[in-house]
């Protein structure tokens, strides 16, 4: 993310020099930039990439996959008494969250690796947690933890 819109663009070429990036940045507060789930730089597809059929899954089956994800969710609260609609606190995002031994390690190698505040370690389990959901799966494994961190982008890229 950079003043011209092009930076980490393969089909553009960005000119802004690394303080300028970081005086853009720095427009927004971290806390505010902590807020936000999923932060993601996407650069703009190539003529190529546009006119390329590919196969994806269509909006019903996405739509499937996400009602069983929100269901999930809904029975895991329900049992530990908590209510679907309201943000959860620390200790129920840990409840929630479970890591197995060799999941806590991985996560321990992420946070030795990149600077998270508390607010973005709570989003990425809660994260990681929907990705194994929506995968169907019960326990959050280092896969959905990558995956989870690569959606933090900008937290990655503020210290460049």
């Amino acid at each position: 993310m950079c003043p011209c819109g092009f930076r980490n663009d393969k089909n553009a070429q960005c000119l802004c020099t690394d303080q300028q990036v970081k005086k853009y940045l720095a427009k927004i507060s971290g806390p505010l930039w902590d807020r936000f789930d999923i932060q993601l730089e996407i650069s703009r597809l190539s003529k190529a990439e546009l006119l390329q059929a590919t196969e994806s899954e269509c909006s019903q089956q996405i739509k499937k996959r996400v009602e069983m994800a929100k269901s999930r969710q809904k029975e895991r609260l329900q049992k530990l008494g908590l209510d679907y609609t309201l943000p959860l606190k620390p200790l129920e995002i840990k409840k929630i969250c479970f890591l197995s031994p060799k999941s806590q390690v991985f996560l321990s190698r992420i946070l030795d690796s990149f600077t998270f505040t508390a607010r973005a370690y709570n989003k990425i389990l809660l994260l990681a947690r929907t990705i194994a959901d929506l995968a169907a799966e019960d326990e959050i494994t280092p896969y959905h933890l990558s995956e989870a961190v690569q959606y933090r982008t900008l937290d990655k890229n503020k210290f460049f």
